[in-house]
């Protein structure tokens, strides 16, 4: 069987993806045990059996993923090593455990501070957490003690990153830095944050980006033909027609279930866990802060073919090379640039801001417009009114913006929709 990968580990972890058996073998004779927990979800939990006077025993090598991949074959190593040496790697590890008096690293408070975030962040989250710690964070402060790291450590990783041309990561680097001592404090392994920074004198304020889109209703009309002449993968097709059509965020989008469309109801539900939401809030995965999208005709027959191809799988959009996953973040944006359209004229995020201009030019309600684009109003009250009365009125709208992109898509003379007055 082929070694355990940490992406896959995440999923089964996060729920996306169910294992056959309870036993997830690696190499070598190391494996992960799956056991579901009484509080939901399963915990993984290393292990390796071995023969020792005769008996068969089982060392406990930790859990995933608070012990990686990485450091749990490097445990093995050193257990089988024990083994040739004639000593119990059991008692060997225990009498190590109870000897070890280090001081808290701040690579071992981030990886316990990721690994409380499980759930509560996405893979893609994940993954781009830890490639920040990886590549400019750890080779700087990884194998300090937490209570050594200075200001001027911290200050010395903002520049190094800034300097190499990106002032958004260098900000997202000093955050996720802040937030590890925010709970190195919280936990008693340290009494200060050294990342409380003022970045305002340190970094170049960051100008936030338009996305680039396409409002004009010609240019419109052969943005959908080259779309409908897509030669690639079908579902990616698929993914590109319905872009438009839902207002949605690529990666609400790419990651939907099938479990989510109610076809008689024409209504497809993002829980809150999948939304852009503040972190508590993903964690709550409240009912009232979940979206409800209103599906077209043409977005439900959109669906139904998009069944035929994947509807064995749990995800809308799999995976191509895991299937039990789901569409990579690079695939719409590499599939816009194959039909001729570069990311200075329209990026993914695009097409909500083409609906919302039109939309907004057309005189439809905004408050609707922004509840389809799912921009979180920060009253909680109107929230919850806007969630039981904007369902219907959003339904007429994107019902009739569906229709006015099929006259735009045929290339004939368009005359704009208005919302029906009453």
């Amino acid at each position: 069987m082929a070694a355990l990968k940490d992406r896959y580990l995440r999923q089964v972890l996060a729920g996306e993806v169910v294992p056959d058996k309870t036993k997830l073998t690696d190499k070598n004779g190391l494996y992960l045990l799956v056991k579901q927990l009484s509080k939901g979800g399963v915990g993984l939990y290393w292990r390796f059996d071995f023969q020792y006077a005769g008996k068969r025993k089982t060392l406990s090598l930790g859990t995933f993923p608070l012990v990686s991949i990485t450091a749990a074959r490097e445990r093995l190593l050193e257990a089988k090593l024990n083994l040739s040496k004639g000593i119990n790697p059991s008692v060997e590890r225990e009498a190590a455990k109870a000897q070890k008096v280090s001081p808290d690293t701040f690579k071992s408070l981030a990886e316990e501070w990721l690994a409380r975030k499980d759930g509560g962040v996405g893979p893609e989250r994940h993954d781009a957490i830890t490639s920040k710690l990886e590549r400019y964070v750890y080779p700087s402060i990884g194998s300090k003690a937490v209570q050594e790291v200075i200001p001027k450590d911290v200050v010395s990783i903002l520049r190094k990153v800034d300097g190499l041309g990106y002032p958004v990561a260098a900000r997202e680097t000093i955050s996720i830095i802040g937030s590890v001592f925010r709970y190195a404090m919280a936990t008693g392994a340290a009494d200060r944050n050294p990342a409380d920074l003022d970045l305002v004198a340190l970094i170049k304020p960051h100008v936030k980006q338009h996305h680039p889109t396409i409002t004009e209703p010609a240019r419109i009309g052969e943005l959908l033909r080259k779309i409908d002449g897509y030669h690639g993968h079908a579902a990616t097709r698929y993914a590109l027609q319905l872009m438009p059509l839902l207002m949605l965020r690529q990666g609400e989008l790419r990651s939907t279930r099938w479990d989510e469309i109610d076809w008689e109801a024409k209504t497809l539900t993002i829980p809150a866990m999948r939304m852009k939401l503040r972190v508590h809030l993903k964690e709550a995965n409240r009912e009232q802060d979940r979206h409800v999208v209103p599906l077209s005709t043409q977005a439900i027959a959109i669906f139904r073919q998009l069944h035929e191809i994947s509807g064995m799988f749990e995800h809308c959009f799999p995976n191509q090379r895991n299937p039990r996953s789901f569409m990579s973040s690079n695939t719409i944006g590499g599939a816009l640039l194959r039909i001729g359209i570069s990311g200075d004229e329209l990026t993914p995020h695009g097409f909500r801001s083409m609906a919302s201009t039109l939309l907004n030019e057309m005189a439809w309600n905004p408050d609707a417009i922004e509840r389809q684009l799912a921009h979180v109003e920060r009253n909680t009250v109107r929230r919850s009114y806007n969630h039981g009365t904007y369902l219907d009125e959003r339904r007429e709208m994107l019902q009739a913006w569906a229709d006015y992109l099929d006259s735009l898509r045929l290339g004939g003379d368009v005359v704009p929709f208005r919302r029906k007055t009453a």
